[in-house]
C-alpha cells in the first residue's frame, strides 16, 4: 500500500506543475496503453526492483509511425527519442525540486529507461 501511495505522490507532484502524469497501477498490471504523458507506476516485488517507477510516453499517433509495419518513420524515431531523453530530464528536475530522490532505472525485460523514485519529500 505504501508504494501505492507513493506513486499517487508522484503523479500529483508532476501534475501539480502541469505535466500530463497517469498512474498505471502496478508492474504486474502492465502499462496502460493509450496513455501518453508521464506514466508512473509501481513495481511490488520483495527485491531491489520494488518502488515506483516514471516513464515518458509519446502519443499514440507517434508510437503508431514507429511500429508501422512497413518499417519506422525515421523522424517518428528521432522525435519520439529526443522527447523521451528531454522529458525524462524534465521529469528527474521537477521530482528533485520537489525533495524526491529519483535515479536512472534500465528495464532489461523490457528494453526500456525508466526514472525510479526512492525517497519522498520530507515533510
Amino acid at each position: 500500500m505504501r508504494l501505492v501511495r507513493l506513486a499517487f505522490a508522484v503523479s500529483d507532484t508532476l501534475r501539480h506543475v502541469g505535466m500530463p502524469a497517469v498512474y498505471a497501477g502496478s508492474s504486474y498490471d502492465g502499462l496502460s496503453t493509450g496513455v501518453s504523458g508521464a506514466v508512473v507506476f509501481h513495481a511490488p516485488y520483495t527485491d531491489a526492483s520494488a518502488g515506483v517507477y516514471v516513464h515518458w510516453m509519446p502519443s499514440p499517433a507517434l508510437l503508431q509511425q514507429v511500429t508501422r509495419p512497413e518499417g519506422p518513420d525515421p523522424q517518428a524515431v528521432a522525435l519520439g527519442s529526443a522527447a523521451q531523453q528531454a522529458m525524462h530530464t524534465a521529469i528527474r528536475g521537477i521530482l528533485t525540486a520537489g525533495g524526491w530522490q529519483v535515479t536512472d532505472h534500465f528495464n532489461s525485460a523490457a528494453g526500456e529507461d525508466y526514472l525510479k523514485v526512492t525517497t519522498a519529500p520530507a515533510a
